[in-house]
């Protein structure tokens, strides 16, 4: 069964650090094969948790360098290749990533193939056709959301919520939206819940899911959540940690 699996939802260096919720990426199944996008803090206990093992992983994609996306990259690597004794599985990333020495110089060496990702271009992963967006408003970093054509899936991940780059994500299936803030915040580059209306009229999916959430917005709660974006009409889902996204 072809699936996505959110294995951690929680957003913002609080809500991560302290446990409330885990950042530990999203799986995507298709076909028989794995795809772990962003194995931050959390993603080898989600794995387990799933009953999936870092060994059965075929290809890793990370949108940006920020630790709550990249916290157990090397970890998943790692496990992914059995410990360098099986080379196998592919990276897709900006080429930041590999600058910084997010991920280890041992390490790629592990791996059949690194791949540099640019923005408004086109891959395969393991059969999915993957587009990447226009470079996403992020402070400086290299940050980049997709749209998987296979599934007419979208992740708009972390950015200031620009009409030229949300316009990227129109009239799909379902779109996942990394919505940290309550409302927005000066030198803050991240969706807030006041934008999502904004980011829904432009988008028009015909489901919009919030995840990667701050502790302002969860403190706010689920109820006051759905209330505010009730009156905007929204066909929405809110996310959970280990909540599972079938096609």
């Amino acid at each position: 069964m072809n699936e996505i699996i959110l294995l951690g939802t929680g957003g913002g260096r609080i809500v991560v650090f302290q446990g409330i919720r885990s950042s530990g990426g999203i799986l995507i199944k298709y076909e028989e094969k794995i795809v772990f996008v962003d194995p931050g803090p959390g993603a080898l206990g989600g794995l387990i948790k799933n009953k999936i093992y870092p060994n059965k992983i075929d290809s890793i994609w990370v949108t940006h360098k920020d630790l709550d996306h990249t916290g157990e990259l090397n970890i998943i690597v790692e496990g992914m290749t059995e410990g360098g004794f099986k080379k196998r599985g592919k990276i897709f990333l900006p080429e930041e990533v590999l600058k910084e020495n997010i991920l280890l110089s041992y390490l790629r060496e592990y791996v059949e193939e690194i791949k540099i990702i640019k923005e408004l271009d086109s891959y395969e992963v393991c059969g999915l056709k993957i587009k990447t967006s226009p470079r996403h408003n992020h402070r400086e970093t290299e940050c980049y959301g997709f749209i998987i054509e296979n599934f007419s899936f979208g992740y708009l991940v972390d950015t200031k919520p620009e009409e030229n780059i949300i316009k990227f994500y129109s009239g799909l299936d379902i779109l996942l939206v990394n919505c940290v803030l309550l409302e927005p915040k000066e030198g803050v580059y991240h969706i807030s819940l006041r934008d999502i209306p904004f980011v829904y009229e432009i988008t028009k999916p015909k489901k919009l899911i919030l995840t990667h959430f701050g502790m302002r917005l969860l403190r706010f709660g689920f109820k006051n959540i759905s209330e505010f974006l009730s009156k905007y009409k929204i066909s929405f889902g809110l996310a959970y940690d280990n909540m599972k996204i079938k096609f």
